[in-house]
């Protein structure tokens, strides 16, 4: 059941309205979800034994497998001329087992010219074998030569293409575990541009959208970003060529506007994150993760009403789930600069036992998304004026520092922790925590933000944080005044 289910999500209406008979009645209760499993659907006939109904369903799989190559799926030009092509690249290779060798051969050109176009090599590759054997069989050495150059060439970018998506896939997989890199993790970043240097001058989309990608990584590892504006200013120019590949732009856009935020650039920031939203296409979690960017450099800018604005846009919106937790990380930021008066927002209110229930999953990202939840619950605390509360965390605080935040990645967060913890030493004294921290406060900033491939250290500057903590310091020494 569960297999039919996934081929009617995306199989086109007019193909299923073909269906007749028991099929067509199976397959449109399914659609509208009067059926949800086979006990169900069972009772729609009025079959004499199990074995008739498991034939049906079994027939209704390989009737919608053969719909699923007659549509044309995929957002993006590439992705229609990829099924288009491989629907073509089928129908030829049948043609020519089935004997009609001139129909096959004049169809796997058409579909070549296509797959050239739009670099997909696989395709192109197997179709100029199958055209190079087919010239050598008849005794044609011109077209066979023609052929056979072809081939090499896709079989050259096949291998250059193995090199690079090997190292991206493990550049994946080793940034998926950290966002504080290890001098072990830099050394391993490192190697990985050693070993794509060698097919990096290969003119492929893929190939250099790979690399490109590895040498962000790697750069933003380092800090150095300026180096993260020079690649993806090359990666823009390069796909700016190829128009095909304009969805790759996106994420180049993307990482260009993270690094000028960085670097304090913030008009140019501002400048590519708009052009990375104006390239989306209709997805909803691409959406939300140029809007979780925008509002990050609104944090990092000063613009605290537009973060607010941003917030507000993408609550409205379905959140993917991934990013449920990193929007209400950004909503307790909200509420703490609107009690700083910083931001407009009305009445509002934030409970703390309901936001650690449910950022249950970045609490355990420990060198990541917890510092944030760590420092947001303990200024919500003192702004809340629970200081007994903020007291109990004190001794967490410290084992925390200690244990979690060593590497670079984590320095400025280490520094604002340690600040924090002054506060209840000082017993909440505002002029003494200004003492006991301004060397700690130059110290942080002189330091860069740290801005990893996925900004999970520094949401908010800790700069402007540590004004919002002043601010309630200097508020309750008045009120203890009076």
């Amino acid at each position: 059941m569960e297999v039919i289910k996934s081929y009617l999500s995306f199989i086109d209406k007019g193909l299923l309205d073909l269906l007749k008979g028991n099929m067509a009645l199976l397959v449109r209760e399914i659609r509208a979800e009067t059926v949800q499993n086979d006990e169900q659907a069972k009772a729609l006939f009025d079959f004499k034994s199990q074995r008739n109904y498991d034939k049906l369903k079994k027939n209704t799989q390989k009737v919608l497998e053969s719909l699923v190559l007659m549509g044309n799926y995929g957002q993006s030009e590439v992705q229609k001329a990829y099924h288009n092509c491989q629907k073509g690249r089928a129908a030829s290779l049948i043609l020519i087992h089935k004997g009609m060798r001139e129909a096959g051969i004049s169809r796997a050109r058409a579909v070549l010219a296509i797959a050239e176009k739009y670099e997909l090599t696989y395709v192109a590759y197997e179709l100029a074998m199958v055209l190079s054997k087919h010239y050598s069989i008849i005794q044609n050495a011109r077209l066979y030569k023609k052929y056979a150059k072809v081939c090499d060439r896709h079989l050259t970018i096949l291998n250059a293409r193995a090199v690079a998506e090997h190292c991206f896939a493990q550049v994946t997989l080793l940034v998926s575990k950290t966002t504080g890199y290890t001098n072990a993790v830099l050394r391993k970043l490192d190697g990985f541009i050693e070993k794509v240097v060698e097919v990096e001058h290969t003119d492929d989309a893929r190939i250099q959208y790979f690399i490109k990608t590895i040498r962000v990584v790697r750069s933003l590892a380092h800090q150095e970003y300026e180096e993260v504006v020079n690649t993806c200013n090359e990666a823009i120019a390069y796909y700016d060529n190829k128009r095909p590949f304009a969805s790759y732009l996106v994420g180049f856009n993307l990482y260009r506007g993270l690094a000028l935020t960085a670097l304090k650039d913030f008009p140019l920031a501002d400048v590519s994150l708009k052009k990375a939203q104006s390239l989306l296409s209709n997805n909803p979690a691409n959406w939300h993760i140029v809007m979780v960017y925008r509002t990050i450099l609104a944090f990092h800018s000063g613009q605290y009403q537009d973060a607010y604005i941003f917030y507000k846009q993408a609550m409205k919106k379905n959140v993917p789930e991934f990013l449920k937790e990193r929007w209400r990380l950004i909503g307790s930021y909200i509420y703490l600069l609107s009690k700083s008066g910083a931001i407009y927002t009305g009445r509002a209110k934030f409970g703390i036992g309901k936001f650690l229930n449910e950022t249950t999953v970045s609490a355990t990202d420990k060198q990541g998304l917890n510092i944030n939840i760590l420092i947001s619950v303990l200024m919500i605390l003192l702004q809340q004026k629970r200081y007994g509360e903020f007291i109990d965390r004190m001794e967490q605080l410290q084992n925390y520092r200690y244990r979690y935040t060593r590497d670079k990645a984590t320095a400025r967060a280490r520094l604002f922790l340690q600040m924090i913890g002054t506060i209840a030493k000082a017993d909440f004294h505002k002029r003494t925590i200004e003492y006991e921290t301004s060397a700690l406060l130059k110290k942080l900033r002189r330091m860069p933000v740290y801005a990893s491939h996925n900004w999970e250290i520094e949401l908010v500057p800790f700069e402007t944080l540590w004004e919002v903590v002043m601010g309630m310091l200097d508020r309750r020494r008045r009120a203890l005044a009076v």
